[in-house]
């Protein structure tokens, strides 16, 4: 997760992707159908439709080991037009600049012809998680243990 659990049901936009949060975390879960409630939007990426896509705003229903492109072409959108916090990048990261050429290739038509997920579909998804005040990503196994990726 990119924040506390309890920060969760503050957030104006929730991405969930590779978990099945109902099932393996209702903790989680029952705060991000809070933040639901109190008009967050919530985007799943996850190759099953699993409960919480349910409530999910957009649901991309992702091929296994396609999350890195994915989440590539979504990051190539949020910098491509200056979505990103560039006071946060320039005080606390290093390499941006090279990060920001080896996502110029992740363009969503790019992306498209990898995952088969449209175009617009990962546009609308980079600008609902970067124009949102308060965003937070929840991810787990689908993610963090796979073959594919670094």
């Amino acid at each position: 997760m990119t924040n506390s659990i309890k920060g969760i049901e503050d957030a104006d936009c929730i991405l969930v992707i590779g978990s099945n949060t109902t099932s393996s975390h209702p903790l989680v879960a029952h705060r991000i159908y809070r933040a639901k409630a109190k008009g967050a939007r919530l985007i799943v990426v996850d190759p099953r439709k699993t409960q919480i896509a349910l409530f999910a705003d957009i649901y991309v229903p992702i091929r296994p080991g396609d999350d890195n492109a994915f989440v590539n072409g979504v990051m190539n959108v949020i910098v491509e037009n200056d979505w990103h916090d560039k006071t946060f990048i320039e005080e606390r990261t290093e390499g941006f600049e090279e990060f920001r050429e080896n996502l110029k290739k992740y363009t969503p038509e790019h992306v498209e012809e990898i995952t088969g997920i449209h175009q617009e579909t990962i546009r609308r998804v980079a600008e609902l998680y970067a124009k949102a005040e308060r965003s937070s990503i929840i991810y787990c196994m689908g993610i963090t243990q796979h073959t594919v990726g670094t």
